[in-house]
């Protein structure tokens, strides 16, 4: 029971909740999402298509069963959203764009893999995991510093 003279922190109707949704869409536009994607990393890129992929799928079934046309209309947003996302992230890793989180974890399971080789005493394990590691760093640098005249193709 809420005290005299507050106010409910839930909302109380239907219609609260499809505005609360509307306001929070005009906070946020997906414009502003659209437009970062020709720059993005492709791992990340593809990381966040699939995760707000998901919130889509979630948000217009929530709106479906609830018969909040804007909570689904917004899900369906989403989920179109990530779709365009996911494909762009694989034009990106496809015309060779570097990835820094591919990079980073590449780097990160070379200096393990090298601790490894040194411990176990396999010389060429290692050698091979310093290779990793320095490809990773020129990965990470290349997504850092890109060219000038875009992306190039590199041999897998």
């Amino acid at each position: 029971m809420p005290f005299k003279g507050s106010t409910p922190i839930l909302p109380t109707s239907r219609q609260d909740i499809d505005d609360g949704v509307l306001a929070c869409e005009a906070a946020t536009p997906i414009d502003e999402h659209l437009a970062m994607i020709s720059d993005s990393d492709p791992t990340w890129l593809k990381c966040k298509s699939s995760l707000w992929g998901q919130a889509g799928r979630v948000q217009t079934r929530l709106g479906a069963m609830t018969g909040l046309r804007s909570l689904e209309q917004r899900g369906q947003t989403w989920e179109t959203w990530a779709s365009s996302a996911s494909k762009q992230a694989r034009r990106l890793s496809q015309e060779g764009v570097p990835s820094r989180l591919h990079g980073e974890y590449s780097r990160v399971m070379g200096i393990v893999g090298k601790v490894m080789g040194y411990v176990s005493g396999d010389d060429e394990y290692e050698f091979r995991q310093m290779e990793r590691t320095e490809q990773a760093n020129d990965e990470i640098y290349s997504a850092q510093h890109p060219p000038p005249h875009g992306p190039t193709k590199t041999a897998p």
